[in-house]
């Protein structure tokens, strides 16, 4: 009876531990004037600050003025996607994010230019949107059909489809990268489960495989930096498949002519992040010490020198955040900043 008591003590003070506890870290830990969670995006230069309220809607706060951009349901959910070219921003809204928690649920997506300040463009449902070739081409996938999408931002009507042959594995999303207006490459999945990286040509009509890993327990990832393919393959669970990370200029797909610039025993996370600067990418790596408790930490390539260096001390960073040129690592409720202004509080872009 005593023993059952202090179980039940030590349960009650470990679930009172908050999870956003701060940990030691030399990276800055981000400020701002309210609540991080309604927080959405905000501008490198503070300008501009887009936040949701618990009402549903989606607000832009601009030069001491408060724009309405989207409505929704009370608690609806949004994402904003940019990228360094800054010419077409992507929304995403979610009126189910508190009672479907499934990663095949879709949203709906909107599209706008960058500049815009009007309510953005419905141009479909689904998950994981992607700008592409400076923001002209922007990407989904609809888990329910198993198709990716490919719609021009500026003319609508310019639209492509790739439907996915994978029957295996319902909660497969595919890697996409277009190369030019008539080239696109992504991922899908054989009989087998093995992940393969196919190109499908427009013009030709046509799909050619390139690739394809050796193992089910691999997953692949692309970034495109404008000038080279990082592709990526992880080993994943306990699998001792580890990691490999390769470049391929865009300008010459050889598959055959794959550079290796990055080799692990372990299976790192990946989530590769190559939009901030062509010379470099990020990425999360595992750094686990034998038979130790594992560890991630966010770390960067140069790709000339192939030289790697771990950027981050907070023991479990799974996921760079690029925030308009801001790199933001999220960690237990809070945000640290591995580039740019960590203290927005000093500018008036929360000003309601």
């Amino acid at each position: 009876m005593v023993l059952s008591k202090q179980i039940k003590i030590l349960l009650l003070y470990f679930f009172s531990i908050p999870s956003f506890a701060l940990v030691e870290t030399k990276l800055p830990l981000l400020l701002t004037k309210q609540s991080i969670f309604n927080l959405r995006w905000v501008s490198l230069d503070g300008e501009k600050t887009y936040y949701q309220r618990s009402s549903g809607d989606l607000i832009l706060s601009t030069k001491y003025r408060v724009i309405e951009i989207l409505k929704g349901k009370e608690n609806t959910n949004y994402n904003i996607h940019t990228t360094r070219h800054r010419k077409t921003i992507v929304f995403t809204k979610d009126e189910s994010f508190h009672n479907w928690l499934g990663i095949r649920h879709p949203k709906e997506i909107y599209i706008s230019n960058f500049k815009s300040e009007k309510k953005p463009e419905f141009i479909g449902k689904g998950i994981k949107p992607k700008l592409h070739l400076e923001d002209k081409w922007i990407s989904y996938f609809d888990p329910l059909g198993r198709v990716i999408h490919l719609i021009n931002s500026k003319h609508n009507v310019l639209r492509l489809k790739i439907k996915l042959r994978n029957t295996h594995n319902p909660y497969f999303v595919p890697e996409v990268s277009m190369i030019d207006k008539d080239t696109v490459i992504y991922t899908d999945l054989n009989t087998k489960g093995q992940t393969g990286v196919l190109i499908y040509k427009k013009l030709l009509k046509k799909v050619e495989p390139s690739m394809k890993v050796s193992d089910v327990r691999e997953k692949v990832e692309f970034c495109n930096n404008g000038q080279e393919l990082i592709i990526g393959v992880f080993g994943t669970s306990i699998s001792k498949q580890g990691s490999q990370i390769y470049t391929l200029p865009i300008k010459d797909l050889n598959f055959k002519k794959l550079t290796s610039i990055y080799k692990s025993k372990l299976n790192d996370i990946g989530n590769i992040e190559c939009d901030h600067d062509e010379k470099i990418f990020y990425f999360s790596k595992n750094i686990t010490p034998k038979n130790k408790k594992q560890l991630y930490e966010i770390a960067k390539i140069d790709i000339k020198t192939k030289k790697v260096e771990i950027v981050s001390d907070l023991t479990y960073a799974t996921e760079l955040i690029n925030l308009d040129g801001r790199l933001l690592i999220q960690h237990r409720g809070n945000y640290y900043v591995l580039k740019g202004e960590e203290n927005l509080r000093k500018d008036d872009i929360f000003k309601l």
